[in-house]
């Protein structure tokens, strides 16, 4: 403890100002860590429920759907919060940046890596996703266009009743 405090002495004399206490970065940037990883965590967790998708979408077994996009809206939700939190950790510690050891910058530079790949493994899917959510909902929509025209012709060869036309000031 006392050689902290003799160092911190003579850094101050030498550069004539207080040295800055990286203390607290070096807390936050295990704070960080910890939050890159849960935002690494609930990435893959949304590729997986997003594969399980388009699976489900592909085998045509629409009852599963609902509960896969609640699970990845979740994902989407919490995601949102990490990269919140994330931005709000940067802007907050913005002149700390700078001070950042390499070893940290490496292991930022890691999570941002899993991230991107992460990311371009989930693109494709969602696109695979789209186009069949297209297809599915032009299939809904022809089938829906067959009843209608169905219903319009069944009234067309339905009796015609003509109702007789009553005047209220008529005397019967």
């Amino acid at each position: 403890m006392r050689n902290h405090t003799k160092l911190r002495s003579i850094g101050e004399s030498a550069l004539s100002g207080p040295q800055k206490d990286i203390s607290a970065f070096s807390f936050q940037h295990e704070h960080l860590c910890r939050i890159m990883e849960q935002k690494i965590s609930l990435m893959t967790r949304y590729l997986s429920v997003t594969k399980t998708m388009k699976e489900t979408l592909v085998s045509k077994n629409e009852i599963k759907l609902g509960d896969l996009l609640s699970k990845r809206q979740d994902c989407i939700n919490r995601i949102q919060k990490i990269d919140f939190s994330v931005q709000k950790a940067i802007n907050h510690g913005k002149e700390e940046l700078s001070l950042v050891p390499n070893g940290m910058k490496a292991a930022l530079d890691g999570y941002r890596q899993s991230i991107k790949s992460l990311l371009e493994q989930i693109t494709p899917v969602d696109a695979e996703i789209m186009v069949l959510v297209r297809e599915v909902s032009h299939d809904i929509k022809a089938e829906l266009l067959k009843i209608s025209n169905a219903r319009q012709a069944a009234k067309g060869y339905g009796s015609k009743k003509m109702n007789i036309p009553v005047y209220m000031d008529a005397k019967r």
